[in-house]
């Protein structure tokens, strides 16, 4: 009640102040002018701020809420993003352990890989010298059955040459004539008996 009665004084004071005449006549019609001017001015924008205090109490408690609530998201943002950076730190300062057991454990499934290609290396190297052993192998015998094949043949062909050499017609009669002789002693010594 009491802000409802500075406001009706606010409003009819300036009537009373028309009310009162000034000492000097002169400075009055410019006093009363400048009253005028002020008293209007006050009668504006008071009427204005009255006719508006709802829409602009309104106004002011919406936009005072929503930055209350602008406020509340940035903290929450601020504790999300301190989270985060603290969470980042904590990473950070577990990045060295973590690049160190990386590399350890990267050395050592190379070195265990290492030693699987030497294993499958060392067999594979293996199985080779045994196909290479057994290939010598075959290739080896197939010369020796060739060349004894081949000696066989030579032989064959020298022994020709030499009988056909030493058999003359002359020689040959002397050869018959020589088994002829053989088979009648067998033939003799086998009626003897």
């Amino acid at each position: 009640m009491r802000t409802k009665e500075k406001h009706w004084l606010l409003v009819v004071l300036p009537f009373f102040l028309f009310m009162v005449t000034p000492e000097g006549g002169q400075h009055s019609a410019s006093g009363s002018v400048m009253l005028g001017k002020v008293l209007n001015f006050i009668v504006l924008f008071g009427g204005l701020g009255w006719l508006l205090r709802k829409a602009i109490r309104d106004f002011l408690t919406a936009r005072g809420q929503q930055v209350q609530q602008e406020l509340a998201e940035a903290a929450r943002e601020k504790q999300v993003w301190l989270e985060k950076q603290s969470e980042i730190n904590t990473r950070l300062a577990k990045l060295d352990e973590e690049l160190a057991r990386i590399r350890e454990e990267s050395l050592r499934q190379a070195e265990k890989r290492k030693k699987e290609i030497m294993e499958l290396a060392q067999q594979e190297a293996e199985r080779i010298k045994a196909l290479t052993r057994r290939e010598i192998e075959w290739l080896y015998q197939r010369n020796v059955f060739k060349l004894r094949e081949y000696a066989a043949a030579m032989a064959v062909k020298l022994a020709r040459q030499k009988i056909k050499e030493a058999l003359s017609s002359e020689r040959h009669h002397q050869l018959v004539a020589k088994s002829i002789n053989n088979l009648d002693k067998l033939y003799e010594k086998f009626v003897a008996r």
